[in-house]
């Protein structure tokens, strides 16, 4: 299951998957709940950000405890990964161009889930000095 000593293709995939879902869904919650209760663009835009950002972390934390060895680099791959469709999409839907502004927001993505992934790591280490 290994592409190098770093990266677990387990959990690369399984972190980016969860990103994914979680990032996807909120995005769409926050959209939805918005329309519904009439907010602001600014006020949507602020929720669906946060959302993302959590789902990002969250993707970087199961990417991390996938693979205990390299939390930070799969976490920062998973979250990375997860990020791209959502930004294309994104861009398709508004009408924006492809640019260079969607490898910068893949990058800022991985900042999020090497938090996750610090979080994971943490995890571990208490883990395994407990038991």
């Amino acid at each position: 299951m290994q592409w190098t000593g770093l990266l677990n293709r387990k959990a690369v995939f399984g972190g980016a998957l969860t990103a994914l879902i979680a990032a996807g869904m909120g995005l769409i919650a926050a959209l939805g709940v918005g329309g519904v209760l009439d907010w602001s663009k600014g006020a949507k835009t602020f929720v669906a950000s946060l959302l993302a950002v959590a789902g990002f972390v969250l993707g970087g934390f199961r990417a991390g405890l996938l693979h205990p060895p390299a939390p930070f680099t799969n976490a920062a791959a998973a979250a990375a990964l997860a990020y791209l469709p959502l930004g294309v999409l994104q861009r398709l839907i508004s009408r924006k161009p492809l640019s260079v502004a969607l490898v910068l927001s893949a990058m800022l993505a991985a900042v999020f889930g090497i938090f996750g992934g610090l979080v994971a790591n943490t995890s571990n280490r208490y883990r395994r000095n407990a038991g």
